[in-house]
């Protein structure tokens, strides 16, 4: 999609040396209304806490945008004394963070204006009895796992264990287990919201069908969720971890992707998610995910990619929360700057080739800055969607991206970056968008009737620049609700994220 002028405009000038002036004495005013209403969590500049909060992002970039302050809430209410102190101020423009993974500026963190951090706002708990998972916002998804492990069930959730909850779960969530049950959001049944006029409620999925919908993959543009009623779903020892395969293998494995998502549905416990590293220090790889939902992987489970040779296999047997930890090694210790970029794109039976086409694109697009570069990391990865899941989707109550059982295979491109200096920040997103535009000329070329039509984007892993919301096929729906959930615009107008 175009890039937003508006958004393009945020953006710059939230890095731009204008951008680094004082906060507004509206801001200010703000800002000591909330210390007042809530007393001892509220950091200013130059406070421990301040600078703890403020340096938590996987986008280290983020941490160059310094808030006027920063309040730590405990609870829910705590969140709505906020809110209802913030519309007072209405030209004061504010941001609400989870775990810090989104690398897109200004959605978790903000400049010069107020940032509500949920990080005490923290912990999961579980119900035998109801099956339900209460989780909180706060914290990575370690935090979730974890307490889970010892009741022998999980949520829906992070393929790596140091992905935030609350941004991930309002993003929609795409999982190892979603195969079997559908996106992250898909399980969950309650929502403990904080709205726009600072009221706490419930949302349950079964008496508020339309609401719940709306907010599995809806952002923030409803109101702030301070803890998700989750379906657990029964979980033991699994099998995954990662492979190398030397870069010459292309072929081999590309074809092996086509052929896994075009057949997932034959065993949906089976997960994969392959990243082409050509362009890393000049280290010509593929690096591939691989999951199973039991100790062992069936022969065949993950078909063509068995015939392929390895260079290296660090797969075996875990439990859930030692894979996901084992998966995230590395991801959260290189302080970087980050971005993502993503498209989704239909499985075209016919056309096996399409992977490597567009992988063979970002290698023209992204090579100079590679090379001129060596210490930057430039990936894609490619996400099976399969027709399954949006099948387990609708089986549940769907989402905002509108999934349904007559749905056809589909896959996720991201496009991630990785680099040091500001300096290169314009660059990367638009080498990113670059790839994107060109993928979206293809698309009318390369599509066949029997291939999926509808291509809504993936919240999760989309840029700031992305019309998300745009892409959904109930975007004028979602609207209408987001108004009468949020009439002054409190979210939609001044809140950081994705914009219905």
């Amino acid at each position: 999609m175009a890039l937003s002028k508006a958004s393009l405009a945020l953006v710059l000038a939230l890095f731009s040396a204008k951008s680094l002036q004082a906060p507004t004495q509206s801001t200010v005013n703000a800002c000591n209304a909330i210390s007042k209403a809530i007393p001892g969590k509220l950091f200013s500049p130059g406070s421990s806490g301040y600078k703890e909060e403020n340096e938590d992002y996987w986008n280290a970039g983020l941490s160059d945008l310094k808030p006027a302050c920063i309040l730590k809430p405990t609870t829910p209410q705590e969140v709505g004394k906020a809110f209802q102190v913030l519309g007072e101020f209405t030209d004061v423009n504010f941001s609400v963070k989870s775990g810090g993974h989104d690398p897109n500026p200004g959605h978790s963190s903000s400049q010069d204006g107020v940032l509500i951090a949920l990080s005490k706002i923290k912990g999961t708990t579980y119900d035998k009895a109801t099956n339900l998972a209460q989780v909180k916002p706060g914290g990575q998804w370690a935090d979730v796992v974890g307490p889970l492990e010892k009741f022998g069930v999980t949520a829906v959730g992070g393929r790596l264990d140091v992905v935030g909850i609350g941004g991930y779960l309002a993003g929609g969530g795409l999982s190892f287990l979603s195969a079997q049950y559908g996106m992250a959001a898909d399980s969950i049944v309650g929502w403990e919201l904080v709205t726009a006029n600072g009221s706490v409620i419930n949302v349950d999925a079964k008496t508020q069908p339309d609401l719940a919908v709306a907010l599995r993959g809806g952002g923030n543009q409803y109101g702030v969720t301070t803890k998700f009623s989750i379906e657990a779903h029964p979980i033991g020892k699994v099998w995954g971890g990662i492979r190398i395969y030397a870069g010459w293998a292309e072929q081999e494995v590309f074809a092996a992707l086509h052929d896994f998502i075009g057949n997932n549905n034959k065993d949906p416990k089976a997960a994969v998610i392959v990243n082409s590293n050509k362009l890393v220090s000049g280290v010509a790889i593929y690096m591939i995910f691989f999951f199973y939902d039991a100790p062992e992987a069936p022969k065949g489970a993950f078909g063509k990619f068995e015939d392929i040779s390895d260079l290296l296999d660090m797969t075996g047997t875990y439990t859930y929360p030692e894979l996901l930890t084992k998966n995230s090694m590395g991801a959260d210790s290189l302080s970087n700057r980050a971005s993502f970029r993503s498209i989704t794109l239909p499985r075209i039976p016919s056309r096996p080739q399409f992977y490597r086409e567009i992988e063979a694109q970002w290698e023209t697009i992204f090579k100079d800055y590679a090379q001129s570069h060596p210490g930057s990391i430039v990936v894609i990865a490619f996400q099976p969607f399969p027709a399954i899941l949006a099948k387990n989707s609708a089986s549940r109550g769907s989402n905002s991206m509108g999934l349904t059982a007559n749905d056809k295979d589909r896959f996720v491109l991201e496009i991630t970056g990785q680099w040091s200096s500001a300096d290169d920040d314009n660059t990367i997103w638009d080498l990113s968008k670059q790839l994107t535009d060109w993928i979206e000329e293809q698309i009318p070329q390369v599509t066949t009737p029997e291939s999926e039509q509808y291509l809504p984007l993936f919240m999760n892993d989309a840029a700031f620049s992305q019309d998300v919301f745009g892409s959904y096929k109930d975007v004028e729906k979602f609207r209408a609700l987001q108004k009468e959930m949020d009439p002054t615009g409190f979210f939609s107008k001044r809140a950081g994220g994705f914009n219905v």
